[in-house]
């Protein structure tokens, strides 16, 4: 018996929160796109958190705490960048420059360039 079969793929992309309609909004439509493709890309981990960050899409379970005071679990925030590696911090000593990031420095709250999303 296979792992997966196909005979549920089409009540899948024709019910519920995928099934297309073409008179959603465009936020609605990109909503399906993303959550569908972080899903395809859930295996490479850095990469589907990487969209999430991009767009706020899926819409995820808050972090319940957070060892970062900058982050706020409460406000429902997330971990927007990871921290430059030590190796990254000893060799390169721009690393630690508060400059960094439009002048936010290295925090893990820190959006970076590409960041725009307000989520």
């Amino acid at each position: 018996m296979p792992l997966y079969t196909t005979d549920n793929d089409e009540t899948y992309i024709t019910t519920g929160n995928v099934a297309w309609n073409a008179s959603d909004s465009q936020e609605a439509k990109l909503k399906k796109i993303i959550t569908q493709k972080w899903i395809a890309l859930y295996p490479d981990g850095f990469e589907a958190w990487s969209e999430f960050r991009r767009t706020g899409y899926p819409e995820l379970t808050p972090i319940q705490q957070s060892e970062d005071a900058n982050i706020n679990p409460a406000q429902g925030q997330f971990v927007k960048k990871i921290r430059y590696p030590d190796a990254e911090r000893r060799d390169n000593p721009n690393s630690t420059l508060s400059t960094l990031n439009n002048n936010q420095g290295d925090g893990m709250n820190v959006r970076v360039w590409w960041d725009t999303k307000s989520k």
